[in-house]
């Protein structure tokens, strides 16, 4: 319930103003530490917190050091204190492994950070957003390994070869896949046909496109009124509607961005009533 709230309040303010702020995340992470924290000295499994430490480098280096590519750089911290962090980091995960005799009760722990390595690594080559990235970071975080509560109604199946926040991502990625059918389907009630750009966009006035996050399927190239199923992201946005509206043209299709956020949100939901959702429909066939 806590990440799911979370959740929705990133993708409300992702779809209103395109950003969500660095403290939601930060509080996130930190939540998730205390929560975990918790549970460990709950359990009487004192060394179980030495895991927190690469979880408080690998976030602080999300966080202090993001890079100016994607505006995350908040804040520079001394070269010699993030030695010292790295070396506590590896000494404690050498720690941890050292104490627990069993393999999977330790990947268990350090898959925690070693995933918020892979995400932050996706957004560093680009695959990611930094929101998207700190997003899975820090639900890595706050439902660590499978999802916790057993107490939750539970309608599928979890896939047990995968944590809770690879799920979450792959369910989103299935959902976004029906993205194109809403599309078709929203454009059907609309009465605004075209094939295929009915299935890759949406149509607008453009009057409204200016007021709207999207990208013009339609420009003024050489004088000439093209179509773009798929526009480029880097395109002069402002500029591309100027010269249509000196066009005369006052509607256009326009591709809307729909921020990825809102996709982990309803993977998120899924996951938690679902589980996986190729594996929930394996098992229902092989069931």
């Amino acid at each position: 319930m806590f990440g799911g709230g979370l959740l929705l309040y990133a993708s409300w303010s992702d779809l209103k103003t395109r950003r969500v702020t660095n403290i939601l995340w930060a509080e996130v992470i930190f939540f998730g530490m205390l929560f975990m924290g918790g549970d460990m000295i709950g359990r009487g499994e004192y060394a179980e917190l030495l895991i927190l430490v690469p979880i408080a480098t690998i976030g602080m280096i999300m966080f202090f050091e993001g890079g100016k590519r994607t505006n995350l750089k908040e804040n520079q911290i001394a070269t010699p204190i993030w030695i010292v962090m790295f070396i506590a980091s590896i000494a404690s995960v050498a720690g941890l492994r050292m104490m627990i005799d069993d393999v999977w009760d330790f990947f268990e722990l350090a898959q925690i950070p070693l995933l918020m390595l892979v995400f932050f690594g996706m957004w560093a080559v680009g695959f990611f957003g930094g929101g998207d990235a700190k997003c899975l970071m820090s639900m890595a975080v706050l439902v660590p390994g499978h999802l916790l509560s057993s107490e939750l109604p539970r309608f599928g199946t979890e896939n047990p070869a995968f944590p809770f926040v690879v799920t979450m991502l792959m369910n989103a990625a299935i959902l976004f896949a029906f993205y194109p059918v809403c599309l078709f389907f929203v454009n059907l009630a609309r009465r605004k046909f075209g094939l295929p750009e009915m299935f890759l966009g949406l149509r607008m006035p453009l009057e409204k496109a200016k007021k709207s996050f999207m990208w013009p399927m339609e420009r003024i190239v050489d004088g000439q009124h093209a179509l773009f199923l798929f526009p480029s992201k880097k395109m002069d946005i402002k500029k591309e509607l100027r010269l249509l509206e000196k066009e005369g043209i006052d509607e256009i299709w326009v591709s809307p961005k729909i921020p990825f956020v809102i996709g982990l949100t309803a993977g998120f939901i899924v996951a938690g009533l679902f589980g996986d959702i190729i594996w929930t429909l394996m098992m229902n066939l092989v069931g």
